[in-house]
Formats: structure tokens, C-alpha cells, sequence
């Protein structure tokens, strides 16, 4: 049932009289707009909850949308966490394996061939008359180079330094053998730390990056001046190596990175990444390129 509506204001209209010049009465006009007005009143109860009902679904549609996206992502991070992860376990097996060949293959030089070589070397010694030693010199010279080359090539291996006295001594030899190697190449060290600090999964893990990385700058680029230096900082094992390898041009400070530079230095990147390490560069004022390797303690 409708409401009553009042009657809108009448409309007038003149009757004019047969000189058509003064009207001579009024037409009244009402209108009753209440059904109007109840059928609008309908509709708008009609489509307000429709209109609302459609908005409701649009939104828990969207809702489902987005938890749906949210679910995938997390299910994308999850898998490339879970891989990276996998990879890194891999790939630390895989280093152990290496280096576990490494060892046995240097102790075979060192203990096996250069052993061989010496016994060699004191047969011919003690079967050349004495008389007739100048005739055997060459032959032991070459024979003791032959042994100092194996003994050598099974350092390179695997110094025996970094199993028996740690990583810091074994980089020290290391330092040391490369500077007789390369006098042209300055080469400063700074261990603010000792041996106990250096957990014992990272000792090999940091030799090979200092060994790696400073062969491959002697080698492939013009360096020649490195700095390697091993704290603690933050609960962190920090590794920093510093060289001028790269290019650098002083107007704008703007560094123009080197492809060899970056090939020796993706080594010390790799295998801190790999073991669970961060990785990062940086360009200091001076040109020279700071390269830092940190591990949680």
C-alpha cells in the first residue's frame, strides 16, 4: 500500500473571453503523483540490496584473487628457497669432495712420486763413481727439480700447512711463496683475528678464495697492489680483498669495470655464496675496487 502524496501545486491556465483580449475565468489542473512516487520507492528497493549484493560478490571475488596470488607467490618463494638451499648443499658436498681428492692426490705426490724421485736421485748418486760424478750432475739436477716441481704442484693441491698449523699460517706460506713469485705486486695483509675465530668449514673455504683470487688478478689483469685482510665485525667472519685492477677513469669518479677483473674475481663471489656467505663490491675514491666475503659466526 502506497503512502499518500500530497496533490502537487495546481496548474493554471487562463479562459479567455470572445474578444480573446480578457480572461473571464481559470483552468485548475492537479495531479496525483503517488503512484509515481511508490513505484520509484519500490524500485529503489529492488535494485539498492541487487546493486550491494553485486558489489559483496565482486569483492569476495577479488578477496579470493589476491589470497590465491599471495598463495602462489609464497609457494614460488617457498620452492626457490627450498632449491637454494638444495644447491648449497650440493654444491658444499661438492667442494668437500673436491678438496678431499685434492688431499689425497697431493699426499700421493709428496709421499708417493717425490719419495720415488729422491730414491732415485741417491741410487744414481751412490752408483756414479767418484771419479765420474761430473757425468750424473745433470742427471740429479734434474731429478731434484723434477721432486721440488711435485712437491710443489701437491702444495698447490693441498698445502699441508692448512691441515696441520690452520688457515692464517697457510696463507701466510701462501703470501709469502706468491711475493717471491710476483716482486712487482705489493701485497699487505691484516689478520685482525686467530685461528680459533675461523670456523673450521670456513678455513678451507677462505683459502681457496685468497688463493683463486690473487692467481687470477696476477695473471689476468694489470694489478699491483692487493690487500687482503680477515676480522670480525658484527657477529660476522669478514674476508675483504682490495685491488686496483679496474680501470678508472677520475673524471666523474666513474669506474669502467674490467672483463678479465671480473672473471678472477667471481671465484671469491661463487664460493662465498655457496656456503652460505654475502657477497658485496664496492668503488672507493681512490680507483681501487673493495671486495668483501662475510659469514655468520
Amino acid at each position: 500500500m502506497g503512502l499518500p502524496v500530497p496533490a502537487e501545486p495546481p496548474g493554471y491556465g487562463p479562459i479567455l473571453g470572445q474578444d480573446s483580449q480578457r480572461p473571464v475565468g481559470v483552468f485548475e489542473v492537479y495531479t496525483d503523483a503517488t503512484d509515481v512516487v511508490n513505484s520509484a520507492a519500490k524500485s529503489q528497493l529492488i535494485v539498492v540490496p541487487v546493486v550491494g549484493g553485486v558489489l559483496l560478490l565482486l569483492y569476495l571475488y577479488l578477496l579470493a584473487v589476491v589470497r590465491k596470488a599471495d598463495a602462489t607467490i609464497e609457494f614460488q618463494r617457498r620452492m626457490i628457497s627450498e632449491r637454494t638451499q638444495t644447491l648449497e648443499v650440493l654444491t658444499a658436498k661438492l667442494l668437500s669432495a673436491q678438496e678431499d681428492e685434492r688431499k689425497r692426490l697431493a699426499d700421493r705426490l709428496h709421499e708417493g712420486i717425490a719419495q720415488s724421485l729422491q730414491a732415485v736421485k741417491l741410487a744414481v748418486e751412490r752408483a756414479t763413481p767418484v771419479d765420474d760424478v761430473a757425468r750424473s750432475a745433470p742427471l740429479a739436477a734434474l731429478i731434484q727439480e723434477t721432486i721440488e716441481q711435485t712437491r710443489e704442484f701437491a702444495v698447490e693441491l693441498r698445502p699441508s700447512a692448512l691441515d696441520h698449523f690452520g688457515v692464517i699460517e697457510a696463507l701466510n706460506s701462501f703470501f709469502n711463496e706468491f711475493i717471491q713469485r710476483r716482486s712487482d705486486l705489493v701485497l699487505e695483509r691484516n689478520f685482525g683475528i686467530s685461528e680459533s675465530d675461523i670456523p673450521r668449514p670456513l678455513k678451507t673455504i677462505i683459502f681457496r678464495i685468497v688463493q683463486d683470487t690473487l692467481k687470477g688478478l696476477a695473471a689476468g689483469t694489470e694489478a699491483d697492489q692487493i690487500k687482503v685482510a680477515l676480522s670480525l665485525a658484527k657477529n660476522n667472519l669478514q674476508l675483504s680483498i682490495t685491488e686496483n685492477a679496474y680501470s678508472y677513469r677520475a673524471a666523474g669518479n666513474d669506474a669502467r669495470f674490467d672483463g678479465e677483473a671480473d672473471a678472477a674475481l667471481l671465484p671469491m663471489k661463487e664460493r662465498t655464496v655457496f656456503s652460505g656467505g654475502d657477497y658485496e663490491t664496492f668503488l672507493n675514491s681512490d680507483g681501487s675496487t673493495l671486495h668483501v666475503a662475510r659469514w655468520p659466526v
